[in-house]
């Protein structure tokens, strides 16, 4: 899978992740959750877009198991900043817990998918 893929996929990913994780937060109030689209949108497609570049990166010039070792880093990080009770930026209106528990999903399972077909592809050279 190429990175490209894993930064398009994380994108809607992250997109279905938030429209459902916000309808169950805010008990399917539609404009509540439109406006959790507009806060959490520009911030979910650069820390896709972020990760993508990032596993092109560790593609470039890791190998092997620390490759996915590398790869998974950036997920782990985003799941126990997402158990944190609070986490607010002055300038970003919303609670930053809720972006890195929509991003952990949505970017996560593409990540892990990529570590997987890259460990598939590298037994195969």
């Amino acid at each position: 899978m190429k990175t490209r893929n894993v930064g398009v996929i994380g994108i809607v990913l992250s997109l279905l992740v938030l429209l459902i994780y916000a309808n169950q937060i805010e008990g399917g109030d539609g404009n509540a959750v439109l406006m959790y689209l507009v806060v959490f949108l520009m911030p979910i497609i650069i820390l896709a877009l972020l990760n993508a570049f990032y596993l092109y990166i560790v593609e470039k010039y890791l190998s092997g198991t620390l490759k996915i070792i590398c790869s998974i880093f950036p997920i782990i990080l985003l799941a126990l900043l997402s158990l944190q009770k609070s986490i607010t930026i002055t300038f970003l209106d919303g609670n930053l817990t809720f972006l890195t528990t929509v991003s952990a999903i949505g970017l996560g399972i593409p990540t892990i998918v990529w570590a997987y077909s890259s460990k598939t592809n590298s037994k195969g050279d």
